[in-house]
């Protein structure tokens, strides 16, 4: 159990390192030491650490390694909170990309905005998205794809291929035209 920080007091710690009694006491005479609040550019230096160019988030990241912090009440990106400091504004609808391709960097050099199509792009440039079997939500494997190619290129119909793989005509189609599975 936390106790009171005031010497010789042991009572359970209320706030300030203080038990309730000596809060009061304090707050009443004007004595209590109440900590300034950290700026947010002040928070988000106290938090990185510089490896190699990138200023890495050393607090709370999500699973996919993106840092957090909380601002005004509401948890946000914290790569984000770091362009609006040292940068400005992020334009509405636009992300912030890292140059870099290190999730919990923070480096306003690193970032750039961008739209959803930009962001994607830099992924399959860089080699970062998922295509084929490795997207989770693929029905079909390189092989089962390159049997339906050939299936049609020999003038099956599309519709008893798409009944066979429980798919739709359309993603056979998309997949004959080259519209998805382009890298097989």
């Amino acid at each position: 159990m936390r106790v009171c920080g005031i010497d010789g007091c042991e009572e359970k710690h209320y706030a300030f390192s203080c038990c309730h009694k000596h809060y009061d006491y304090n707050r009443r005479r004007g004595t209590l030491h109440i900590p300034k609040k950290k700026t947010l550019t002040e928070r988000i230096l106290d938090n990185i650490k510089i490896v190699g160019g990138c200023w890495e988030w050393q607090k709370c990241v999500t699973p996919l390694g993106y840092g957090h912090i909380r601002t005004n009440g509401i948890t946000r990106l914290a790569h984000r909170e770091s362009y609006k400091v040292f940068v400005g504004e992020i334009p509405a609808g636009l992300y912030v990309m890292h140059s870099c391709d290190n999730p919990c960097c923070c480096n306003p050099e690193h970032l750039l905005v961008g739209t959803t199509q930009d962001n994607t792009r830099d992924r399959q440039e860089k080699g970062r998205g998922a295509s084929g079997e490795q997207c989770g939500a693929s029905k079909l494997t390189e092989r089962d794809v390159l049997s339906i190619r050939s299936r049609l290129a020999l003038g099956e119909k599309q519709a008893p291929i798409a009944r066979e793989y429980n798919l739709d005509p359309s993603t056979i189609s998309s997949i004959y035209t080259g519209r998805n599975w382009k890298h097989i």
